[in-house]
């Protein structure tokens, strides 16, 4: 081996290094700093990042068993004021399911008005010709599912209503130059 020459894992035990002492460092002002390519350094930064988010992960449940309270548990207070737990009550498929339906309508109904929604804006656009960005298009598929639910189910839901006002937020938010969230 040449002198002089690293060896890749140590650039990676470098960069590592940097990252859990600078978890929140500039991935290109990285890269640059340690003469390595930019994938290396956005790919250890994203690795030091879940490794940290894991970590405040176990130490928050550790927090929670600490003060008593079981994972996935719900805290009561017996009449002589013991502290028990008790699992959280098991939620089916079908139950969520038939909860869905009271509020949206029949699935197949909703599929088939939203993909109708969804075509038409398609067919407008693409007549026009305009760009449409990534983000954009995943809003209006958003909007057309929450629409179509609008009209198959109760259209007094909130939800279904905030739900839009938010899609659309997020791509005005880039449109203005906002940060995306």
């Amino acid at each position: 081996m040449q002198k002089g020459t690293r060896l890749p894992g140590s650039m990676s035990a470098r960069l590592r290094a940097y990252y859990e002492r600078n978890p929140d460092a500039n991935a290109y002002a990285a890269a640059k700093l340690f003469k390595c390519a930019e994938s290396l350094s956005y790919t250890v930064r994203k690795e030091v990042r879940a490794k940290k988010a894991a970590e405040a992960a176990r130490a928050a449940s550790v927090e929670v068993a600490a003060q008593g309270v079981a994972a996935q548990g719900v805290l009561d207070l017996t009449p002589d004021m013991e502290i028990t737990t008790t699992a959280a009550p098991a939620v089916s498929v079908d139950d969520t399911l038939n909860t869905r339906a009271a509020a949206y309508g029949k699935f197949v109904d909703v599929a088939e008005t939203s993909q109708a929604i969804l075509a038409l804006i398609g067919e407008r656009i693409a007549e026009r010709g305009v760009p449409v960005q990534h983000d954009m298009a995943a809003a209006l598929q958003m909007i057309s599912m929450k629409l179509a639910r609008i009209a198959n189910g109760d259209p007094n839901h909130l939800d279904s209503w905030l739900d839009i006002a938010g899609y659309a937020t997020l791509v005005a938010d880039r449109l203005v130059g906002k940060a995306p969230r």
